[in-house]
């Protein structure tokens, strides 16, 4: 995933030191998916909702343990959770991502 995000920043002509940042920050994105069980990460089959919704809250805790690092305040706003289709509904935490970049 870091590979593909420095492409499309550079692609997007987004200036070397943001690059760096992002490129932390896609790093650290799925920090959170430590949080979540094995059972749910190496599933073989489909997610229920309830494993799906449990699943989602990775970024926010990725946010949280990103927090308690004092010099981490450009990554966390990385590790917020991401729209995954065009149809979902901004939340405050995809406006603070537009806004980042």
């Amino acid at each position: 995933m870091t590979a593909y995000t420095i492409a499309l920043a550079r692609a997007m002509g987004i200036s070397p030191a943001q690059i760096r940042v992002i490129a932390r920050g896609a790093f650290l994105h799925d920090i959170g998916k430590m949080a979540i069980p094995d059972e749910i990460l190496r599933k073989p089959g489909k997610l229920t909702k309830e494993e799906m919704d449990f699943m989602r809250e990775h970024c926010s805790r990725g946010y949280q343990m990103l927090r308690k690092i004092p010099s981490s305040a450009r990554l966390r706003r990385l590790s917020l959770p991401t729209r995954n289709t065009l149809t979902a509904p901004a939340t405050p935490a995809t406006r603070a991502e537009t806004r980042f970049l």
